[in-house]
This record gives structure tokens, sequence and C-alpha cells, in this order.
């Protein structure tokens, strides 16, 4: 008997989990997603996410497909997987999906966004899911360095752990860096991303951004292809997981 190929689309708060991906003795969004569903359906499943983002990141939009031999309409899993689940993940849709499909690999792009409080003073509602940042950033700057990142490239010099990366070629559709008031939003758009990469960027775009690098470094750092003289990560707490396109 076939089972059905179930898509979900959910947000998380990723405050209180390390990470999405399942760890023995570890709180993960996975692992509370998975428990929910077998309470739901009386099934042990494993579900495939779109993205596996980084401990105390967040998403609006994270994707994920799972297989199961339940009979209810999809439209019954939103409900009755969010009554299982803790109060900071919510699934907001289902879709009955062709067998073929999967949340990673069938992923044409995703969309994050890093969002930095630059301000003289941190914010105690914004310490979670925000990066703090009281040097005042020059936007004019790190959108010139931004440039040189966008297209498709080598980002080893991005990449926390690129030994075990067969190839760190990646395309990036779009950087868009934004103030809004107090805030300034990174917004990018990549096929895929490397581990560590996008909080990488964040991180030489805010020294280029405070003046301890310029712009043209940046394309320094990318053609050098070299971790070593890469830029410090900048905290998942300013992280989110957008949209996934398919």
């Amino acid at each position: 008997m076939v089972k059905r190929n179930i898509k979900l689309c959910l947000r998380y708060d990723g405050t209180n989990y390390y990470g999405w991906q399942k760890q023995s003795n570890k709180i993960t969004v996975s692992g509370a997603l998975e428990k929910a569903i077998q309470t739901v359906t009386c099934e042990s499943v494993r579900v495939f996410a779109a993205s596996r983002i980084d401990a105390g990141a967040h998403a609006y939009g994270q994707v994920v497909n799972f297989q199961t031999n339940a009979k209810w309409d999809s439209s019954v899993f939103p409900k009755a997987l969010s009554c299982n689940l803790p109060p900071d993940i919510v699934v907001y849709d289902a879709q009955d999906m062709l067998s073929n499909f999967h949340a990673r690999f069938s992923a044409k792009w995703r969309r994050y966004q890093y969002l930095i409080l630059n301000s003289l003073h941190p914010s105690p509602f914004y310490r979670n899911y925000a990066y703090f940042q009281p040097h005042q950033l020059d936007i004019d700057r790190m959108i010139e360095g931004a440039a040189f990142l966008v297209g498709k490239h080598d980002f080893s010099s991005f990449c926390t752990r690129v030994k075990t990366i067969e190839n760190p070629i990646r395309t990036v559709k779009l950087l868009l860096i934004e103030k809004k008031g107090e805030f300034i939003s990174m917004d990018i758009i990549a096929d895929a991303f490397l581990y560590g990469m996008i909080r990488s960027i964040v991180g030489i775009l805010i020294d280029v951004g405070k003046g301890k690098k310029t712009p043209n470094e940046v394309k320094d750092v990318l053609e050098a292809r070299n971790r070593k003289i890469g830029p410090a990560v900048r905290p998942a707490c300013g992280l989110y997981l957008v949209e996934v396109g398919y």
C-alpha cells in the first residue's frame, strides 16, 4: 500500500530549541513535530525539512514532508498537530503531494531574513529575536559590500563546516538591506545555503557597516575561498527562515 506524502508549512519560535535537526537528549523542532505526528496518526514517522536551521533561529515558513497511512483530509492536519505541539510551534497548512516531492531536494530557493537592532540600548523584548548592535552602521557601505555576494560563487570563506561540503558553489539571487527605525533587515534569497553562510555574511557586512572593513574587502574574502580568513558568525537569534520556493 502506497503511503500518502504530506507537505506541512509551519512557523516557530526557535528560542527554546537546539535547532531543527533531531538530537538525542535535546529538545529540537523536528523532534517535537515527529512526536505530535505520532500522537495524531499512531505512526512512527520521519519528517524531512526544506532547511535545517540553527539553534535559536526562527521560521515563518518552514516546509516539511512525511509519509502516512492516515485517511483523513489534509485540512485536518494543521489543527490536529498544533493542538499537540508546544505553543511556540504552529502548523498552518497541509497538502497532499506526489510521492516524489521532497521538502529539501524539491526546493528551488530559500529566503531568509536577519534582523539587527541598531540602537544605543538593547531591548528586553527583542533579546531573542534580533541581534543587538550598538555601533551605528553605515547602510550605504553595507549595500555596496553586499553587491559582491550576489550571483553564483564559491562561498567556502563563509562556510563554518567547509571540510564536510562537497560543493561550496551557491547562487545568491537577492541580498537586500533596509533600515526601518532602529532595525536593519537583511533579506537573502539563494538556491541553497552552506552551514553558517548567512550568519557569516551578516558578520562581514556588519564589519563593513562599522568601518572595520571596506566594501571591496567583501570581494577579497569571497574570492579567497578560505574559511581561515572568513568572518565571524553572528548569533542565530536574528535569523528567520521566511519562505521556500518550489
